[in-house]
């Protein structure tokens, strides 16, 4: 039996999981300080493996979706001296995370608390104008995840909310940092496609610091709007262009608070059809998704036999 398959059978498993869960949803001020550092290390560790950190000699600007509690934000600031960033994330008191940052790095960055989900993404919305110029960021780290004291069905407008307001943001020839789940989810297969067919590098990233035993990745796009030869193309520039009335038309589909529905593979047709994705881009998700899936089920085999758990 699949290795990914078999701690879904396992009460030992179920009870390890409850766990991360409520730990998650029931945080104090101890563990908002250990979140806020394993993200630091996250954003260390893909730093070293994938320089995103700075763009040469010049002044670096960043964009964090999500930010809270702070810890990509500090490690960016941290290391390049020249950065400035501007955050977004759900206030406390609507149930997000703690703002952690060392006070020394605050001279350098701007927060908002809001919900994206209510910035004016759509056709037709009187809801808040967007706070953030079009190409306006050298990176944009999209890491905003559903939280569970949060209505169920308002994941998918969140993630909608923040894919609308990233791809808007970065400059051409920026970064992007994407949080994704399941690799070879029709989803996540659709918007790696999608970061492939407008940049010039695009790899992926499986922290050792959190996220080993989860379906948790990142993707990272350099050179978002450049060839492979890092020269401006015109056909990646238009195809990212073409993808944002599809998405805000599918944001506003999507409901207030994404009351209406959840996000069906078809939605992301506008990008590739499931059919298509399966017969043109099988091999190269397979050589983006192969370390993924190799560190993922190197870790859940240490994990079942700590815990007790049979794998064939």
């Amino acid at each position: 039996m699949c290795i990914f398959l078999r701690g879904t059978e396992s009460p030992s498993m179920d009870r390890h999981y409850e766990n991360q869960r409520h730990n998650a949803d029931n945080t104090d001020e101890k563990t908002e300080r250990a979140w806020y550092i394993r993200m630091r290390r996250i954003m260390e560790e893909m730093d070293r493996f994938c320089s995103v950190c700075d763009v040469d000699d010049r002044d670096f600007r960043f964009l964090d979706l999500g930010c809270c509690p702070g810890g990509f934000s500090s490690c960016v600031l941290d290391k390049n001296p020249r950065a400035t960033g501007f955050g977004i994330s759900l206030s406390p008191q609507e149930g997000g995370h703690s703002f952690l940052m060392d006070e020394n790095l605050l001279n350098r960055y701007s927060i908002m608390f809001a919900n994206m989900a209510r910035f004016e993404l759509g056709p037709n919305s009187d809801l808040d104008s967007l706070p953030i110029p079009a190409e306006s960021f050298d990176l944009v780290i999209m890491d905003a995840h559903h939280l569970r004291n949060q209505p169920h069905m308002a994941a998918h407008k969140v993630y909608t909310s923040q894919l609308i307001l990233g791809l808007k943001a970065v400059k051409i020839g920026g970064s992007i940092v994407l949080r994704l789940h399941r690799l070879e989810s029709d989803y996540s297969a659709c918007l790696i496609y999608l970061l492939d067919k407008v940049s010039c590098e695009i790899r992926t990233f499986k922290p050792m610091t959190m996220h080993k035993d989860r379906g948790s990745f990142y993707v990272i796009a350099r050179g978002v709007g450049l060839d492979n030869y890092r020269r401006l193309s015109f056909e990646r520039q238009t195809r990212l262009l073409h993808a944002m009335d599809p998405f805000r038309a599918l944001w506003a589909n999507l409901g207030e608070e994404g009351s209406e529905r959840r996000l069906v593979a078809e939605d992301l047709n506008f990008i590739i059809s499931v059919d298509d994705l399966v017969k043109e881009y099988t091999y190269r998700l397979g050589r983006l998704g192969r370390k993924i899936w190799e560190i993922q089920a190197r870790t859940l085999e240490s994990l079942f036999k700590a815990r007790g758990v049979i794998v064939d």
